[in-house]
């Protein structure tokens, strides 16, 4: 599920993040025809009737493209292989498509707004052009990059300064913990149960982001995801997430089987309640979670090896949800879970589906 998802009645429809991608895409785009005149106004351009719209137009092209493939093609499915190269290499690679699309698209809208097609037409502008456009392109792209490695939302809350006091929230909690993590690390080598955890991390990312997740924090062979829990209940994204997850690592068992000659398989806990937020650290700042909710949490994803189930959601959370018949339910009773002293109902959900 990627830039479109099928419905019930064969219609395609676009997933939420691709909507999402679309405004930032339109909007990138937008601000883009504007640099063609701003450049004007700053530096001066060619004396020529139609040279305001020739930029306007520029502008439109050329950020088309280039935000085409920076929000578009990059996040998505076809875009893993370059979110998987260095820094460095994906840099130089941003860098080209911005000078070739300097060169590219200024005779391309001349000739579009009804003047001649000039091949050099972008040269003639001088140095200072290519300057001007791969200066912008970096910054605003490498503010892409920043929000990818921290985080959007962790990078908003931070300079806004949301989290400097401790504020109280409903969240929900997702614990995803691969199963049998020391037997796979016996089979593969540390390097090699590394390596599948961190393709399962990256290829777990996109259905998290789909269904609304927050990449909360990973550690070890575990992963934490959260959600607001009005958004998180909305749809039953945090529990679609889940099947999401799942029909992803389905689609690529093949590869895992080549490469690792094994499929990971995992166990999930899911709960909802109050916590404490707040802003730690100082060098290196993150957005720190505090409460019985993200233990209960942790307790319940546990719990799932006691009762060999891959998927538990805590009663509280789940009577919370709307109702679907795609779901098969199974009340795993009222437990005491390690280190708690009160009965709680666990759920366990199998065989569900994305609605």
């Amino acid at each position: 599920m990627d830039l479109m998802t099928m419905e019930n009645a064969g219609l395609l429809k676009l997933s939420n993040r691709s909507k999402w991608r679309l405004k930032v895409f339109t909007i990138l785009v937008m601000i883009s025809s504007f640099g063609g005149p701003l450049y004007i106004t700053l530096f001066g351009g060619l004396d020529e009737n139609l040279v305001i719209w020739h930029t306007m137009v520029n502008g439109i092209i050329g950020g088309s493209t280039i935000w085409g493939f920076e929000i578009l093609l990059v996040p998505g499915r076809y875009g893993e292989a370059i979110r998987r190269l260095p820094f460095f290499a994906a840099s130089l690679l941003r860098l080209a498509l911005m000078i070739a699309v300097v060169i590219i698209v200024g005779p391309l809208s001349q000739w579009i707004v009804g003047g001649p097609f000039e091949p050099l037409i972008s040269f003639r502008a001088g140095p200072g052009l290519f300057i001007y456009v791969t200066s912008i392109a970096f910054v605003l792209l490498s503010f892409t990059q920043i929000v990818r490695i921290v985080g959007g939302r962790v990078l908003f809350n931070i300079l806004v300064g949301r989290y400097i006091r401790p504020v109280r929230e409903d969240r929900i909690f997702l614990f995803l913990d691969i199963k049998d993590s020391t037997p796979l690390s016996e089979k593969l080598g540390d390097l090699g149960v590394q390596e599948l955890i961190a393709q399962f991390f990256f290829d777990i990312t996109e259905p998290i982001l789909e269904w609304g997740g927050e990449v909360h924090r990973y550690i070890g062979d575990e992963v934490v995801v959260t959600w607001f829990s009005k958004d998180g209940l909305k749809d039953a994204r945090c529990l679609n997430c889940c099947f999401a997850i799942q029909e992803r690592i389905n689609e690529r068992a093949e590869r895992y089987l080549e490469k690792f000659g094994v499929v990971p398989e995992f166990r999930i806990g899911l709960h909802s309640g109050p916590v404490v937020a707040s802003q730690c650290g100082d060098i290196k700042q993150e957005v720190v979670f505090f409460g019985d909710t993200i233990n209960t949490t942790a307790r319940i994803e546990q719990y799932c090896k006691t009762v060999d189930k891959p998927l538990l959601v805590s009663a509280d959370l789940y009577q919370q949800l709307p109702a679907n018949d795609h779901w098969q339910v199974t009340d795993v009773g009222s437990v005491v879970l390690r280190g708690r002293r009160e009965e709680m109902t666990l759920f366990a959900v199998e065989n569900g589906t994305p609605v």
